[in-house]
């Protein structure tokens, strides 16, 4: 503890870690980090609170997996059936491709559609920003009695995903 055994500080301590790190290719070097405190009034009740900055870098897998042919029944973003499941631009952006009102896509509809699968080379590393603040209550009125409440937030910008190739066909026509 950076201070223990003072009044309303029975104990206050930190904490810090940071991670450097070089990968090849695209990421190159990356810094991770946290830092932390913890704040006990008195025995019975400690505070804390955590921030910290995340990398993951894609896997071997996610860079080089060699391209694949897959099947899959897809449904056309634009046909009548679907054109209403998507965001508010799904139609105009349908109209902008010159598909008119009323578009009925049988072949999509009829049969799998043909799309391939691999990894990505140009993928960067995704990283996260989490913060956390709880309360620890540990009445001694109530001996092997431990409850916790805390609450976290993690923003993670640049996920490396798979998405389906339902999900690539929607954002083609859900986007701005």
């Amino acid at each position: 503890p950076v201070l223990a055994d003072l009044p309303f500080v029975k104990e206050f301590s930190i904490q810090a870690a940071a991670r450097l790190a070089q990968y090849d290719g695209n990421i190159g070097e990356v810094l991770a980090w946290n830092a932390g405190a913890v704040w006990a009034p008195v025995d019975d009740v400690r505070f804390r609170a955590n921030y910290a900055v995340a990398v993951r870098a894609p896997t071997q897998f996610d860079l080089f997996a060699a391209l694949g042919q897959n099947f899959g029944q897809l449904n056309d973003p634009c046909d009548v059936n679907f054109i209403s499941n998507g965001t508010a631009t799904r139609a105009a952006n349908c109209r902008a491709d010159n598909i008119p009102a009323g578009f009925i896509n049988l072949p999509a509809r009829s049969a799998s559609t043909a799309f391939s699968t691999g990894g990505n080379r140009f993928l960067e590393e995704e990283t996260s920003n989490s913060w956390t603040v709880g309360v620890v209550l540990e009445p001694r009125f109530v001996p092997g009695l431990t409850l916790t409440l805390d609450y976290y937030e993690i923003l993670i910008e640049d996920v490396i995903g798979s998405p389906t190739a339902q999900q690539i066909l929607d954002n083609c026509y859900d986007g701005a």
